[in-house]
């Protein structure tokens, strides 16, 4: 195939998940009003724009103070929607399309990635799956951060692979800077820089030199970060780098409800609530400590609780992995309609990943077999699964690692494509030997 029918056939399929992408935001998640992260996003973009700077956004804060309940990207990328103004349904659709357009790019990152992994049909099959799978178009229907997350953890993915191939310095820098950009959509991104760019750095070729290399990316990931968590040292009374929001996290991921109750291996706000005194004045349960002041002490809340329930944690920790990968608590996700998503989503979406998970695993042993380059595409599924069983699960928490499930099913859809061909014995034993002839250059970085 040329590189210029691949670039057509590519353009293609994302011109198609963009459209799916517009009718499900036009049919399905313009009107959803769900009181949950969307709402901070939206409304700390437009603070942003009135000139408030990275303060509570909530209108029902008579003095609101400095916040970092997430970190910045996210929010930033949402302004050019809220500048443009209008009434309140025009800046969400915009916002929503925003989301939309950054999920069709995701589309194309993955079709470069299987192309680089092996070759171009692979490239638009990976593409199509991720065009289609539900995990990703319901995250681009909404105001999150899982799409932009997914996009750039992506272009990490992409980077490292090639790092793996041949390093160079702006590659590495490139690499670098993304995975300072993933910190400052999700906190829990910046592992994308120890666990996968560096170590692809180091396990590449030696021009440049790779110790070099690797010092280039940590400094362009650090000048991406840096202004933020310096920004963060100076407004907060405790010491806050990328967000507060490890305090929320940690005390609603650990309570009764969530090791003993409904919201087994989930989050639970109630047990965040539970942690707020009663306002006399209102009756309603508030916090009016700065905002660090209170991720400390719920931090130090959620920790004491944990140390003293470790009999239980095994289970808590089956049950927030088996919900990251839609194998446990699907009917109660569906059935309560969780972050914006439908109970038919949430649905196609865990069939979908039923289908997807051993696809990519035959696909892992297809890359192995033929000595590709596999370890970079395995290290999001791993990260993500790990953070899940650290702190608590969810579906959407997973979408990081969707452009690597779609790589790897697509390298076992076209490799059984490859042995249906007549003839395929001899076929695909010649495909093999000029297969590692032409990647003989990557031999050596394979995982």
């Amino acid at each position: 195939m040329t590189t210029r029918r691949f670039a057509a056939v590519l353009a293609l399929l994302a011109v198609a998940a963009g459209i799916g992408r517009v009718v499900y935001v036009l049919t399905v998640t313009r009107h959803d009003r769900g009181l949950y992260d969307a709402a901070f996003y939206e409304l700390a973009a437009r603070r942003l724009v009135e000139g408030g700077g990275f303060t509570n956004p909530y209108p029902f804060v008579e003095e609101p103070g400095p916040a970092a309940d997430h970190p910045p990207l996210t929010q930033l990328v949402l302004v050019p929607a809220a500048a443009l103004g209008g009434g309140d349904e025009a800046i969400r659709l915009r916002m929503r399309f925003t989301m939309v357009v950054l999920g069709t790019a995701t589309v194309v990152v993955v079709g470069l990635i299987g192309r680089s992994v092996r070759d171009e049909r692979t490239g638009l099959v990976a593409a199509g799956i991720a065009a289609v799978n539900p995990s990703l178009w319901m995250n681009d229907g909404l105001m999150m951060s899982e799409t932009p997350a997914t996009l750039v953890a992506a272009g990490c993915v992409g980077l490292a692979v090639v790092l793996r191939h041949r390093v160079r310095l702006g590659t590495a820098v490139a690499a670098g800077a993304l995975a300072g950009l993933a910190a400052l959509t999700r906190a829990e991104l910046a592992l994308l820089l120890p666990v996968l760019v560096v170590p692809a750095i180091l396990g590449g070729r030696e021009r440049p030199p790779r110790r070099w290399a690797a010092t280039a990316a940590v400094a362009a990931a650090g000048v991406v970060v840096a202004p933020w968590v310096v920004f963060n040292l100076v407004r907060f009374e405790e010491p806050t780098f990328l967000s507060t929001g490890d305090g929320l996290v940690l005390r609603g991921a650990n309570c009764d409800r969530a090791f003993y109750g409904d919201a087994l291996g989930a989050w639970s706000v109630f047990c965040v609530l539970d942690s707020f005194p009663v306002d006399p004045r209102s009756g309603y349960r508030v916090d009016l400590d700065e905002q660090s002041v209170t991720a400390r002490r719920l931090r130090q809340e959620g920790l004491a609780y944990l140390r003293g329930h470790l009999d239980r944690l095994p289970v808590v920790v089956a049950a927030r992995v088996g919900r990251l990968w839609s194998v446990f608590g699907v009917a109660q996700s569906a059935a309560t309609e969780v972050e914006g998503r439908p109970g038919w989503a949430t649905w196609t979406g865990a069939a979908f990943t039923w289908i997807i998970v051993p696809l990519a695993i035959a696909g892992a042993v297809v890359v192995r077999r033929e000595r590709r380059c596999l370890w970079p595409l395995v290290v999001p599924v791993v990260a993500v699964s790990v953070l899940a069983a650290v702190f608590y699960g969810t579906a959407r928490f997973r979408a990081p690692a969707e452009p690597s499930l779609a790589v790897l099913a697509a390298v076992a859809v076209t490799s059984g494509m490859r042995a249906r061909r007549p003839g395929a014995g001899g076929g695909a034993q010649a495909g093999s030997a000029a297969s590692a002839s032409a990647s003989a250059s990557s031999a050596s970085a394979s995982s």
